[in-house]
């Protein structure tokens, strides 16, 4: 018989990192949006420095 808890709970845990790493990712991403977008509005508005 093969423990198969064991098993599965390492593949959740994994799926746990997983996840996680790609939610940070997708956050980091969006917050360079959001400094990209905010430094060519202060460049349009403010003009070149």
């Amino acid at each position: 018989m093969v423990d198969f808890t064991h098993i599965n709970r390492r593949q959740i845990r994994r799926d746990q990192i997983r996840r996680t790493a790609r939610a940070s990712a997708r956050a980091a991403l969006i917050l360079a949006n959001i400094a990209a977008a905010a430094g060519l509005a202060s460049f349009l508005i403010g003009g070149a420095p």
